[in-house]
Formats: C-alpha cells, structure tokens, sequence
C-alpha cells in the first residue's frame, strides 16, 4: 500500500482583503419603549453633530431639527424634560462601536436607527470623553434650569417654587387617628432607627422625626424614601448658625427660598417645625438671647416666604417645651398666631426626678395652650428614663396622651444627657423587658398608631 502522500497547502491566490476607510465614531440614543431612536457623530475636528433616523421625507438628517414639534426629543427638548427622561447611560464596546443608550423622550418619532460605523481606535477614548461629557453637560443644564423653573425667586419673592403638582396637606391636618412616631438625630436615609423601634414597639412608626440645622440643605429624595414607607417626615428646623433677627429681617432669605424650593420637588408631605423649645433658656434662640418678638417675626418671616413661593405640602408644627422650673417663660407671647400654625408640638420628658407624671408634666402647659389655640395637639418629643419607674411611667404616659386627646406623639430613642447636667439617661425603649412590654401594650391600648398611605 502507497504511503499516504502529506497535504500541502496551496497559498491563497486571492489579495488581502482591503482596509475600510475608518468612520467617525457614533453616539446612539434610544427611546424607552424602543420607539424611537437618534444618533450623534464625532467629527474630526472633535466637533459633535446630531442626526436622526429617516422619519421625514425630505429631512435633512444632519440639521438636528428631526422633530415635527421642537418639544418632543432630545435634541430639541427643553433642560428640564431631558433630566425627567434620561434615567440611565450603558457605554459599551463591541466590535469597534462606542454606543451610548439612554431612555429618551417617547415621543421622538424616528424608529429605524443608523448603521452604526466602525471606529478608529485612535478616536475611542476621545469619542468616550466627549460622549460622557455632553450627556453630563445636558444634565447640568437640566437641573440648573428645574432649579431656574422651580427655585427662582422675584424681587417679591412670589415666583413659584416648583413647576409640578404639588402635594397640599390640607386633608392631614386633622388625623382621625393617634399617631405614633420615633425621632433621632439621623439623617432620613438612615432606616436602621425606622427598623429597631418597629422592632421593639412591634410596628413600625407612623412619624420619622429628624434635625437638620440652619443653612443644610433638605433631602427630597430621603424624605420621598421614607413617605413611601408610610412615615410622615417631621424636620426639626434648629437656627443654631444665624440669629432669629437676622431671618426677620431678610439677611437669610436666599436659604429661605433655596429650602422652599427643594421642599416643592419633594411631592409628599412635611412636617416642619422651626427653633423648637423656643422658651427654653438653653437654647441660643430662647430667652436671654431672643425675645418672643423676635421668634414670632423669624416664624412669620419663614411661613410668609413658602406662602408666597407656592409651597402646599408643609404642616407648621410650633413646638414649645412645657412650662417648668427650666422653661418658665409664658407661652401666649411665642405663638405666632393661628393663621401661622397647623399643629401645637409639645415637648416634655420624665426624667430622673421622682413622680414626674402626665398630669404634671403636660396637663399645665396644655392648659395655658388651650386659651389661646384651638389647634391639634401632637407631642413632638417625649421619653422615659430608665429607673425603677420607668414601667409605670409609659403607662401613665399613653393613658394620660389619650385621655388629653392629642394627636400622636414622638418618641426619643435614644441616649442623652439631661439638659444642664452631666448624667447620660437612657430613653429607648428597651432597656428593660418590662419596658417594652409595657410600651407595646399600652401604645396599642390608647389607641396610638394610625398608619400613612405615602403611595
């Protein structure tokens, strides 16, 4: 048998294939339901041109005007509608192509997109930049002119705050039911003290109470977080940085309207209560460093201004420290009124003084309340420190709130030393089995707990 002769490859009498030309790299967008589709190009001059896919007869596809109306795509959609529309950007690399998919306006028309071209490596990282930074550049332009449409006052201060429905309170004003709610000096991003105290008291919290200091911007992101949950955000507005002259006077109004209007896009409801314990002298608010003249300008000064700027989505909670050996002052001079305020926020704590009860912690200042104010009533901040009292004393609490018909009241959970002293007390609410036992029992028995819709 013939040995098997060896195969030899016969070369290729075919020529090597040609090099295309390189293109300039695209820039693709598409709409969200697929609709709809519009291409960019880099030019070699690092210069960027907008074109559609054909939709028009006749169009010229470079001209950026691809739209029967200039209001209804990316290209020729005001600021504002791009940052509502665009929601994500994927950049990806496949076989030579930069592509950029965001989710644009659905009503761009065109929908059958451009063969994307071949990119010349050279030009990737450069189509990459450029790209990034025209997509955050339109974003820019769009929160600046939300901010413009939004946020920008008039000389009168009367321009409207936000361009969307805004959400009114009016119906919460008067709850139906006790509310039960937990504040700390958290931020609203931070759930872990929504999670502990529905831990311990065995639901969760109707009122999320929270800080923030004068001249701090407001969140509404965390507070929409937390209105979803079906907690009513509560901000405890503390003038620490400036004087309560100053904001009567005006000085403050620039963060006066740049609050208001960040208050306007959150499109949920909030409570807000400024220089709460005004008539507590260890405040840089309260006496010996205001007078209640003073207060009461700051707090007409502040509600006139989101008055005028729109803002329906705000219960003005004036919350004053009960009447005591701290807090002696009169309370009639703090009041700024009714047509200024939505709730009475009262704020009282049984600390470490033996037989410290409702009926002398809160029924005085209730009373004096009730002769010049005929609003809802919802205790703001409360505790109970730990001591071999601490059992009876959230019973009497939950019975004594009832019984006064408030509307809810806050709980302060956590560690903090007694004002003017150095002691740490304890008010959470677990500090002893009993304790919490108590809390959960007697919170459901007075009925506390009335629960928000925030969806």
């Amino acid at each position: 048998m013939a040995k098997k002769q060896p195969m030899h490859t016969t070369p290729s009498t075919q020529p090597a294939p040609r090099r295309r030309r390189p293109r300039r790299p695209v820039w693709s967008t598409k709409t969200g339901d697929g609709s709809g589709s519009m291409m960019g190009t880099f030019t070699e001059d690092l210069g960027f041109q907008w074109f559609a896919s054909p939709q028009t007869p006749g169009r010229d596809e470079t001209t950026g005007t691809n739209c029967a109306s200039r209001t209804e795509c990316a290209i020729c959609q005001t600021p504002s509608t791009i940052r509502d529309n665009i929601e994500t950007i994927i950049w990806k690399w496949r076989g030579g192509l930069v592509q950029s998919r965001s989710l644009t306006s659905s009503t761009c028309r065109s929908d059958a997109p451009r063969m994307a071209r071949t990119l010349r490596p050279g030009y990737l990282v450069t189509a990459v930049i450029v790209a990034v930074v025209t997509l955050f550049a339109a974003y820019a332009c769009s929160a600046k002119g939300a901010a413009g449409e939004a946020g920008t006052p008039s000389a009168t201060g009367s321009a409207p705050a936000a361009s969307a429905a805004r959400f009114d309170v009016s119906s919460m004003l008067h709850p139906s039911g006790r509310m039960l709610g937990v504040v700390d000096n958290k931020t609203p991003w931070q759930y872990g003290i929504v999670k502990t105290f529905t831990r311990q008291a065995g639901r969760a919290p109707d009122i999320r109470e929270y800080y923030t200091t004068w001249g701090d911007d407001f969140d509404p992101e965390g507070n929409a977080s937390l209105w979803k949950r079906g907690q009513l955000p509560m901000l405890e507005l503390v003038p620490t940085t400036t004087s309560l002259a100053d904001i009567a006077e005006g000085s403050q109004d620039a963060y006066i309207h740049r609050l208001a209007a960040q208050i306007a896009t959150y499109h949920g409801p909030l409570a807000l209560s400024f220089a709460g314990e005004m008539n507590g002298s260890w405040n840089s608010w309260g006496p010996g460093h205001a007078t209640p003249a003073d207060f009461v300008a700051a707090w007409r000064h502040l509600h006139d201004a989101f008055h005028n700027l729109g803002i329906t989505n705000v219960i003005w909670v004036w919350s004053p420290h009960v009447i005591d050996t701290g807090s002696p002052a009169k309370l009639h001079p703090y009041f700024p009124g009714n047509d200024y305020v939505d709730w009475v926020g009262v704020i009282g704590y049984y600390g470490p003084i033996d037989g410290v009860a409702f009926s002398s912690l809160f029924t005085p200042t209730l009373r004096s309340i009730a002769d010049f104010c005929g609003k809802p009533v919802l205790i703001t901040e409360t505790g109970v420190a730990q001591g071999i009292r601490k059992q009876a004393q959230i019973r009497d609490l939950f019975k004594g709130a009832a019984k006064a018909g408030v509307i809810g009241l806050v709980w302060y959970d956590q560690r903090k030393t007694w004002p003017g002293g150095v002691q740490l007390m304890d008010w959470r609410i677990d500090t002893s089995v009993g304790a919490q036992a108590a809390f959960r029992v007697e919170s459901a028995r007075a009925g506390f707990g009335h629960p928000f819709t925030g969806k």
